[in-house]
């Protein structure tokens, strides 16, 4: 019966420390779950799919400014044109008023 009751405690201490290393394991992967937790999120934000996607719309952006850009720049040598032919009808006009004025102060003076 002693040796009955002597294994009956060392049994009972045995699970008491199986119970507190089971408790230990289980903190020490409820803590790798956590850390895992983190990574994934920490992945998730630098992942290449959401920078790729920013590339590609940046790209888009730079394209549509390229072709604004494009645009002005004809828009402006279309002006600049149109500008250099009405100075050159003004330029055209005045030498003809200039003409015409000295013809008549010519056949005044005569």
């Amino acid at each position: 019966e002693l040796d009955l009751r002597q294994d009956y405690e060392n049994a009972i201490k045995c699970l008491i420390q199986c119970e507190s290393l089971i408790g230990t394991l289980h903190d020490q992967l409820a803590s790798k779950d956590n850390q895992i937790a983190t990574l994934k999120e920490t992945i998730e934000r630098i992942s290449p799919e959401p920078l790729q996607e920013r590339l590609i719309s940046q790209s888009d952006e730079i394209a549509r400014l390229e072709d604004k850009l494009v645009q002005m720049s004809l828009d402006l040598a279309s002006t600049k044109t149109r500008e250099d032919e009405l100075q050159h009808q003004l330029k055209t006009s005045f030498t003809s008023i200039s003409s015409s004025i000295s013809d008549v102060i010519s056949q005044s003076c005569n």
